[in-house]
């Protein structure tokens, strides 16, 4: 009998080792599981801007893009869900577009900790300098990312700001950042050798949103759209003259705008309409996909 006692207490003895080994194992891996969410949620204004980052620190941020592709960034507004996750942001990366301003004062009252790094940055400009006056101008083109130049000034801008805020994760931001501007010089030299032959020839979009760009690669931008405003009868028949002109047979749009005018000049001038997106996320194949485009319209 006190052998089979002895027996009975070995094994309940052992069952409780085995449970708590268990157990410690559970708590173990779900307090790691708890202490290794993604360490820094990082706010861009657009999806091109959200694409470096996201290039550059594979897994070791959240990222989220304010403006989506459908959403028009002129007159773009911050949800309550895109607030609430700005208060728990650490770095926020401003492209200058207009709705920024009067974010960033909301951004005060929710999150006054937030690191805002500007990434409008100027086409003479030194990559660490940043818009001031000109920022917020409805005047000038924002849409500075998609200048290849200057996209990879801004990557710069953020690999910096990533590895002062993620020490630890230097080498991998690194790597990232290296094989980023790699890409975006291998896309580059792709998108001017398929251009090159079409140098100072003229293209008409809607929104001017292309100016960058056209800069590049010697192309120049004709808008439909005059000063952010659709344009009046008379503007309108203007822009035909001069479109007819310069015998473009291609109206550009933007998906983030209406496209009855655009529509109007194309029927005028006997053309079509072909939609290019400046907001779209990856702009290695946004780049090309824009060359082959305006070479296409070209031809």
């Amino acid at each position: 009998m006190t052998h089979k006692n002895d027996f009975f207490r070995m094994f309940v003895t052992r069952y409780k080792v085995v449970c708590y080994a268990v157990f410690l194992g559970i708590a173990l891996w779900s307090t790691h599981s708890m202490a290794a969410p993604k360490s820094l949620t990082v706010i861009t204004s657009v999806p091109p801007h959200a694409f470096i980052v996201e290039q550059l620190a594979a897994g070791q941020v959240e990222v989220i893009s304010l403006v989506d592709r459908s959403s028009d960034p002129h007159t773009y507004e911050p949800t309550p869900k895109q607030m609430l996750a700005i208060s728990r942001a650490s770095i926020f990366f401003a492209s200058g577009l207009e709705f920024e301003r009067t974010l960033l004062e909301k951004i005060n009252s929710v999150n006054r900790k937030l690191a805002v790094v500007n990434l409008a940055i100027m086409e003479d400009a030194d990559h660490d300098e940043h818009i001031e006056e000109a920022d917020h101008d409805e005047h000038i083109d924002q849409h500075s990312w998609l200048s290849p130049t200057l996209y990879s000034s801004q990557a710069e801008i953020v690999y910096n700001t990533l590895l002062k805020h993620l020490p630890e994760q230097s080498e991998a931001i690194t790597l990232g950042h290296d094989h980023f501007q790699d890409q975006l010089s291998k896309t580059a030299q792709q998108v001017r050798k398929l251009l090159e032959p079409y140098r100072g020839r003229v293209f008409y979009v809607f929104h001017p949103a292309f100016g960058h760009f056209g800069e590049v690669y010697g192309l120049q931008q004709r808008a439909v759209e005059v000063g952010s405003k659709r344009p009046t009868a008379k503007q309108l028949q203007a822009i035909i003259k001069q479109s007819k002109s310069d015998m473009v047979k291609v109206i550009f749009s933007q998906p983030q705008f209406d496209q009855r005018s655009a529509a109007v000049v194309a029927a005028a001038i006997d053309g079509k309409i072909m939609v290019l997106d400046p907001m779209a996320k990856d702009l290695f194949a946004n780049y090309l996909a824009i060359a082959e485009s305006f070479v296409d319209s070209f031809q």
